[in-house]
């Protein structure tokens, strides 16, 4: 879903393979110039490590429970990579891999966690940052009973974000706790989870044994697949407080993107997949050129990168309004 979108913007400038396991996905690349595609099961590393051999950059949307160890086999190739799936894991512990590898790998790499992560870095380096929140929503625009919500990316993600702890820093205290999310379908949601169909322990059924959630994502897939021209939208604030130049200020970014009816993709694709062909852009232009693993935070510090990413992103009509007041 976000592949796609990916796919289509590199290729006004760049020969572009794009790989799937599902074929039905590779079809709607079918009529697009400088794009291959290819079926592949990104588990099978020997088929991955001969997909990407040739290849000068790699960008990974796979879902977040295959986004770990494709990572690690694409920093084995030797190859940059920018990632956008939603990992468990902690990433930073592959740095070292990285380094070893003389690569590059930014993760987080899409609009949220992403470019939230990406302003902070920069303004972290400019001012005594004391407090930042951010909200982030794509929906929809018309809500459609019992869930009233579609999922503008992988579902099984859609469940992770409810079944993984939300944690955030306070006071300087690591605090975690249920997650909060959308009104309404949050209900639907915690039902599902209070029955156990979000569990992830196997259960016996007629002598066969069948993980709950790998079930669950698979029949809510359908129930909340976005339709291919289905108009929807995404919003997103981004609150900064902190002292600059022995100011106290608060500088506010606010975003509204719709669904392109022009090139027929997402919302969602637009704003996640732009940041991380932005973020790829800017690693083959020798713009971010250090080695590790890097979460949008060490690289929005830059301001060079981080005006570039602005750019890449304005220049796609995806347009954050600043608005900054002292408090």
């Amino acid at each position: 879903m976000v592949g796609r979108a990916m796919a289509i913007d590199l290729s006004k400038k760049h020969q572009v393979t794009s790989i799937d396991l599902d074929k039905n996905a590779l079809d709607l690349l079918a009529d697009k110039p400088n794009i291959q595609t290819g079926i592949l099961d990104v588990t099978d590393n020997v088929a991955l490590a001969s997909a990407i051999k040739d290849f000068d950059i790699v960008i990974s949307a796979v879902p977040g429970l295959l986004g770990f160890q494709t990572m690690i086999q694409v920093i084995n190739q030797k190859k940059d990579l920018v990632d956008i799936s939603f990992l468990p894991e902690d990433v930073l512990y592959l740095d070292s891999l990285a380094k070893g590898n003389e690569v590059t790998v930014v993760m987080d790499c899409g609009i949220a966690p992403g470019m939230p992560n990406c302003n902070v870095g920069y303004h972290n380096e400019r001012m005594n940052l004391s407090k930042v929140e951010y909200m982030v929503g794509g929906l929809p625009k018309i809500r459609i009973k019992p869930f009233e919500y579609k999922a503008p990316f992988s579902p099984c993600d859609v469940i992770e974000e409810y079944t993984r702890q939300a944690r955030y820093v306070e006071n300087g205290n690591l605090i975690e706790k249920e997650a909060i999310r959308y009104p309404g379908h949050i209900k639907l949601i915690g039902v599902l989870k209070a029955a156990g169909f979000l569990d992830k322990e196997p259960i016996p059924i007629s002598g066969i044994e069948i993980i709950p959630f790998e079930f669950t994502s698979r029949v809510l897939f359908n129930a909340w697949k976005l339709g291919t021209e289905e108009p929807e939208f995404t919003v997103m604030r981004i609150i900064l407080n902190g002292i600059e130049q022995w100011t106290t200020k608060e500088i506010i970014y606010d975003l509204y993107d719709e669904y392109d009816t022009r090139e027929k993709i997402s919302s969602m694709a637009r704003t996640t997949g732009f940041t991380a062909t932005g973020t790829a852009e800017m690693i083959l232009n020798k713009v971010f050129v250090e080695k590790g693993v890097f979460p949008p935070e060490l690289v929005g510090r830059d301001p060079v990168c981080f005006e570039f990413i602005i750019s890449y992103l304005r220049a796609r009509n995806i347009q954050f309004k600043v608005t900054e007041r002292d408090i």
